[in-house]
């Protein structure tokens, strides 16, 4: 199974002020949801075989979810980096390639 959708919707840091040398930095923010995520995607894989084994009915599956290990955006966020003294745009994905592999019975 191929699921898309189209990227969420955001709000995000657009300047930066300090209003005197001893406040500390503050952030100027975007309009509401004024900015969307990348889209995300994923192709989801799924094997099953059935078969019968002391009478019972088995079911052995294996499954593979983001088969193309696509790094789908989960949330983006700012983060400071003291050393170059500047912001840096940081993601954070969820679930890279995960197998999962399933074995059931009906009795």
């Amino acid at each position: 199974m191929w699921v898309y959708g189209t990227g969420q919707a955001f709000t995000f840091p657009v300047a930066q002020y300090q209003l005197s040398t001893w406040d500390p930095v503050k952030l100027l923010y975007s309009d509401r949801n004024g900015y969307r995520m990348p889209a995300y995607h994923r192709l989801d894989l799924n094997f099953s075989y059935a078969f019968k084994w002391f009478g019972w009915d088995w079911k052995a599956s294996i499954n593979v979810y983001n088969t193309y290990n696509r790094m789908n955006p989960f949330s983006r966020y700012l983060d400071y980096d003291w050393q170059s003294e500047a912001w840096q745009l940081k993601q954070l994905t969820l679930f890279p390639l995960l197998p999962t592999f399933g074995l059931s019975f009906e009795f």
